[in-house]
């Protein structure tokens, strides 16, 4: 064992054992299943996980969504989280349940039959969300043996972001993005605190997820109202063109205000709010994977100006579009 003067790394309550030495206040980890009260622990917010792929799958105006994954641990507050946000609003969340046990190599070929059983029941077109990438290769090739179109009668939605598990798929997967940077970052602070004695006590703190990743598996609109499904592809074929609510409109054969009740009654919201969103959501991807001005980012989101941006960035997220940035900036390797 290396000397030093606390522990921090990936480490299960089993890995305390050759390390009983340690005080347990001197010991963190980023493993979010340990038992409770052994050591700190730093780690991804299931819930908030779950809950993110939720909103994403139903802004594309998916009405019937389904969760995939073991419960129990971090899988289990994931889909937690996922179907208490899916379950409103009229729409329906299909939950796997497996009755297979554990999963291990000797009941693996049990559970496959159960999850390909279970994926051939859902109607279609079905958001299906996997609470760990590995769940969504399974329904990738579930997909293939069924029949079933990706992304047409199947939304496919990970967790983990592996990319080349996902992106070298022939329809690659979407899925959701751990901020494992900040929960480094965290875990490394807290460590630091505990042996200056400023946190003596065994403490979890968890971390939001960063974003979605958006790949072929989920790029299509599926609301099942035209009015709703052709104003929503023109803003998301273009979001930084000079929109008003009239010129989303116009040419679908209802005036302004018809468009707007047909809008919110499909999504619970307004056209020019859901306009907004989605330029937020794409000034986030700007934010984290470029180098582009906050001012040059407001220019080609269509935004008054910089100020306009930083104004409703803040609104909507606690932070501004530079503090943003510097909380999701990624070293160079």
């Amino acid at each position: 064992m290396a000397e030093g003067d606390g522990i921090l790394g990936f480490l299960s309550n089993r890995a305390l054992g050759p390390v009983s030495r340690w005080r347990e206040g001197l010991v963190v980890t980023v493993s979010n299943q340990p038992d409770k009260g052994r050591m700190s622990v730093v780690c991804s917010d299931d819930r908030a996980v779950g809950r993110m792929a939720a909103e994403y799958l139903d802004s594309l105006g998916l009405r019937n969504l389904a969760v995939l994954g073991w419960w129990g641990g971090y899988a289990g507050e994931r889909a937690d989280g996922f179907a208490q946000a899916a379950n409103t609003g009229g729409r329906v969340c299909r939950v796997f349940r497996g009755r297979a046990g554990a999963r291990n190599k000797e009941m693996e070929h049990l559970l496959d039959g159960e999850i390909g059983a279970w994926l051939q029941s859902l109607p279609t077109p079905c958001g299906i969300y996997c609470v760990d990438d590995r769940f969504a290769v399974e329904v990738h090739k579930w997909a293939h043996q069924l029949g079933r179109r990706i992304p047409d009668d199947w939304a496919i939605l990970g967790t983990d972001n592996d990319h080349l598990l996902l992106g070298l798929l022939d329809c690659p997967v979407s899925s959701v993005e751990l901020n494992g940077r900040e929960i480094g970052f965290a875990a490394a602070k807290l460590l630091a605190a505990q042996l200056r004695n400023q946190a003596p006590e065994p403490v979890r703190i968890e971390i939001p997820p960063m974003r979605v990743v958006r790949r072929a598996s989920t790029d299509l609109r599926y609301d099942e109202d035209p009015v709703v499904r052709a104003v929503l592809a023109r803003m998301t074929a273009d979001p930084g063109r000079a929109w008003t609510v009239t010129s989303l409109v116009e040419g679908l054969g209802l005036s302004r205000r018809a468009a707007e009740l047909r809008f919110r009654k499909q999504t619970g919201g307004g056209i020019y709010d859901r306009l907004i969103d989605l330029r937020i959501a794409r000034a986030k991807e700007a934010l984290m994977d470029g180098t582009e001005s906050v001012g040059r980012i407001s220019e080609k989101l269509g935004f008054y100006d910089q100020r306009q941006l930083s104004h409703l960035f803040k609104l909507r997220t606690g932070m501004t579009p530079r503090d943003f940035r510097r909380r999701h900036e990624i070293t160079e390797s």
